[in-house]
């Protein structure tokens, strides 16, 4: 069996006529409270939005000038390929 809740809850849920769902505080909110609590709080977004950690909501630019430049060509990987082939152990270039 479950046991009863310890503490009688502050409120109670009810539904207006537009049928949206909203708390009704039983007690009477302190509003100076309320206002010296939400003092830094604002609605407009921050100039630096925290960072995402969704790898897929990531935009790419493509590649870069340097990426550009490290590509191999066509030829380049046949030089390589015959070069692996015609030898028996091979080892990577050192640039």
């Amino acid at each position: 069996m479950s046991k009863p809740p310890e503490r009688k809850p502050a409120g109670r849920p009810v539904t207006d006529e537009r049928g949206n769902q909203t708390w009704k505080a039983d007690s009477k909110i302190d509003t100076a409270l309320v206002r010296a609590l939400g003092e830094d709080l604002s609605l407009e977004s921050s100039a630096n939005p925290a960072p995402s950690c969704d790898p897929y909501d990531r935009i790419s630019a493509g590649p870069s000038a340097e990426d550009a430049a490290k590509r191999r060509t066509l030829d380049d990987m046949r030089r390589l390929s015959k070069k692996i082939k015609n030898t028996k152990y091979w080892k990577p270039d050192k640039e």
